[in-house]
């Protein structure tokens, strides 16, 4: 897997990831989320679009920050997940606790419209 962190115009960290994430992989995340938080990084965007599958270790990576950043005041947001994804994040409660949307552009401003809901049918809306 490769991470990626950038720090675009002064504005949140963006995190993008490229592979698969697993028990192997998680490491490497793991390491771009302590970097990110040594320089007092508290709003991050996930740019999961790239990412093509997660297991209970990356998850708990996302879990970990989330709880960071919000120590801190700020906020982890999910951008343009898979469907296998919003799947995922959903049924096992981290959509509950980390926003996901549809772009990069719209975790940026916040954007309630560019949220991506997974619903009871198993539709991504």
């Amino acid at each position: 897997m490769e991470v990626h962190i950038a720090h675009p115009g002064g504005g949140p960290a963006i995190v993008t990831m490229r592979g698969q994430l697993d028990v192997d992989s998680a490491p490497a995340l793991r390491t771009a989320f302590d970097q990110l938080a040594a320089q007092g990084a508290a709003q991050i965007i996930v740019d999961m679009a790239g990412l093509d599958f997660c297991d209970s270790i990356g998850l708990s990576a996302f879990v970990v920050a989330h709880a960071r950043c919000a120590a801190q005041g700020g906020w982890l947001r999910m951008a343009a997940p898979t469907p296998f994804l919003v799947r995922l994040l959903s049924v096992v409660g981290v959509a509950d606790a980390v926003p996901m949307f549809a772009t990069v552009d719209g975790a940026r401003r916040g954007d309630r419209s560019d949220l991506v809901v997974y619903r009871l049918d198993g539709r991504v809306a």
